[in-house]
């Protein structure tokens, strides 16, 4: 993801930290690069995490990548229809996100993942706790999640309406 002050990642350092709290051998990965790479580093170590997070850099290999997650963590002030949430479902993975822009329509919750308020450290957690002691909880949400994103947003789907506006 790119590193900005719109996609928030300092509120996921903040939850992180709080996280482990409870789940202290838990680790944070973040991909990608951007502007507040530098602040969100020094942060980081402000909070103590320097062994529980680790700053990918740029990544081409996003889908294997995602595999190695037990859920994926948007914390953005605004979105879209962000693809790297779908890319995240489409992996199985549930994903925990800010409940802006496009992202209440993918993310249902309770099924495919979690939402909570825009800027809301102790909602996000809650969302964290739940998933990191549910065990079947979290596989279920992957499969709801990648199911979606097949149905929804997968080649066939997407072929079937080109065909349909252009035929």
């Amino acid at each position: 993801g790119r590193l900005s002050p719109v996609k928030n990642q300092a509120m996921l350092l903040h939850v992180h930290a709080r996280f482990l709290e409870h789940y202290p051998n838990a680790h944070l990965s973040l991909a990608g690069d951007g502007p507040e790479s530098d602040k969100l580093k020094a942060l980081a170590r402000q909070l103590g995490l320097t062994d529980q997070v680790s700053f990918l850099g740029y990544r081409s290999d996003i889908a294997e990548l995602m595999r190695t997650f037990d859920w994926f963590c948007l914390t953005s002030l605004s979105e879209g229809l962000p693809l790297v949430a779908i890319e995240a479902m489409a992996s199985a993975r549930p994903v925990v996100s800010t409940a802006v822009g496009g992202l209440p329509e993918i993310v249902i919750d309770g099924r495919t993942g979690f939402l909570a308020q825009s800027e809301d450290v102790d909602g996000m957690l809650a969302r964290w706790l739940q998933l990191a002691g549910s065990g079947d909880e979290l596989a279920t949400m992957g499969i709801n999640a990648r199911q979606l994103a097949q149905e929804h947003y997968g080649l066939g789907r997407m072929t079937d309406e080109y065909e349909a506006l252009y035929y």
